[in-house]
């Protein structure tokens, strides 16, 4: 593995064969006098996982160069302000950051950037509750008349404080204590939550347009979701940050992770262990039509690997291309722009909530490990809430009967 992937790594081999990571200040940057005055001038990397010992190092030597151009005593140092809270966050070892997904950091990393931009040098002791409020009204405004309200940005804001400050207080820093109390009685409010619910005429349509563009790949995924109700992720997998070197599928510095592998069906059984909630998810194939049919169309000679693979690269799509693929496709087979791919999920979960199966059966089959989220997850139909009505109407009239007044 060359320098330039990990800037500062050192390989120390014990006599007893094993092999201890570090990362160290003067190999990372070598030449420079000042980087002897450097606080972090070691640091133990065996317990990083090898494939995040890069970006780790990476890290490391970027706080390292901005020490010296800007002759921080210590980037770990607190000195009472937002901004300074939010990057101890993103630094320190024992901070919940280093241990979320790639997908999930990059999200935190986009709220703390609204939250220090706009209020990144207020001071963590002074901040009330009017200040939240007043900070989450101005995030969510729009950005021009006649625009909507920016709520998920103003959300996010909010959200990442909360985060930040709760670390804070594990760490006992002046004013976290006090103002996490204060966030804990402050009420925002928050984007709609999303009301889409493909129904299967919409799954078919996406499929056949699909299959008319060359992409089945396309078909493929939305069948799983729709029929198994997965996670868009857990079908198509994610891409993290990899050295070249480190195996699997490697594509611009980044390893392809946890989406469905032809491997994952044995016996007639799809078994997948969920990328969010560690959830053991398994569906007996045979039973869904919609998802049979498509993998019948799949040559043996080609179940291997990854399940989906986008059919111009050859490798799992990146969210983002799958996210434009399906959005085209989707718009030729006349689906409306506010149905999104993962709505698919939902899609099935409410089908199923319509078809009669109950909320602890629908809770299993999407591997929730909290029957709310299947609550949230069901759009509720129309279908749903007229049967609640004759459940009602029918119990009335069992208590009018003449028999029940008698």
């Amino acid at each position: 593995m060359d320098n330039t992937s990990t800037p500062g790594l050192l390989r120390i081999k014990r006599k007893s064969g094993k092999i201890d990571y570090y990362w160290r200040a003067d190999r990372a940057v070598k030449g420079d006098p000042k980087v002897k005055e450097y606080p972090d001038q070691s640091i133990n990397l065996n317990m990083i996982p090898e494939d995040r010992r890069p970006i780790k190092c990476q890290r490391e030597k970027a706080r390292l160069l901005e020490w010296l151009e800007k002759g921080e005593r210590n980037p770990l140092r607190f000195d009472g302000t937002i901004a300074s809270l939010a990057r101890i966050y993103e630094l320190h070892s024992e901070s919940p950051f280093q241990s979320v997904k790639h997908g999930t950091r990059l999200s935190y990393l986009t709220e703390a950037k609204v939250l220090i931009e706009a209020v990144g040098k207020r001071r963590i002791d002074k901040i009330t509750g009017a200040d939240i409020i007043r900070w989450h009204r101005k995030a969510a405004s729009p950005t021009a008349e006649g625009k909507p309200r920016r709520l998920r940005r103003a959300q996010g804001l909010v959200r990442h404080l909360r985060r930040i400050v709760s670390f804070g207080k594990m760490l006992r820093f002046n004013g976290c204590s006090e103002l996490h109390e204060i966030l804990s009685i402050v009420r925002i409010e928050g984007p709609e939550p999303r009301k889409e619910a493909p129904q299967y005429s919409h799954v078919i349509a996406i499929i056949n347009e699909a299959h008319k563009q060359g992409r089945p790949s396309i078909a493929l995924a939305q069948a799983i979701m729709f029929e198994l109700t997965m996670r868009q992720s857990d079908v198509i997998g994610q891409w993290e940050p990899a050295a070249v070197e480190i195996g699997g599928i490697i594509a611009h510095q980044q390893r392809w992770t946890s989406g469905l592998v032809w491997q994952d069906i044995k016996g007639g059984i799809l078994e997948k262990k969920t990328s969010k909630t560690g959830a053991i998810g398994r569906w007996v194939v045979s039973e869904y039509p919609l998802l049979v049919q498509e993998l019948e169309k799949i040559p043996l000679e080609q179940r291997t690997g990854p399940m989906i693979i986008d059919e111009h690269s050859g490798r799992p799509y990146f969210h983002r291309h799958f996210a434009r693929v399906f959005r085209e496709i989707a718009k030729a087979a006349g689906l409306p722009n506010t149905i999104w791919s993962r709505d698919f999920r939902a899609g099935g979960i409410t089908e199923a909530m319509d078809a009669g199966a109950n909320i602890e059966q629908t809770r299993q089959h999407a591997t929730h490990t909290d029957i709310k989220m299947t609550g949230r997850y069901n759009r509720g139909s129309e279908k749903q809430t007229a049967e609640v009505a004759r459940v009602r109407a029918a119990w009335r009239k069992r208590r009018e009967s003449p028999e029940n007044k008698g």
